[in-house]
């Protein structure tokens, strides 16, 4: 089989619709979050993978909401 530049050649999904990402933030930033709060994650890029673009629609941003546990 050849290649071609530009061929999808895997898709990695995942199990389940639902995310999570656990954040520590400091103690001084902690009046600036609240339960239910929205959030955006942008991930900036790994030495193996780099997102790029505008962080309104980068691949690597997405949104979510502030939850305690």
């Amino acid at each position: 089989m050849v290649v071609n530049a530009g061929q999808v050649l895997v898709e990695i999904l995942p199990e389940t619709n639902s995310r999570a990402v656990e954040l520590w933030i400091d103690g001084n930033d902690i009046p600036f979050v609240w339960l239910q709060q929205k959030a955006r994650l942008q991930f900036e890029g790994w030495p193996a993978i780099q997102f790029r673009g505008w962080p309104e629609i980068a691949v690597g941003t997405f949104g979510g909401r502030v939850s305690f546990y």
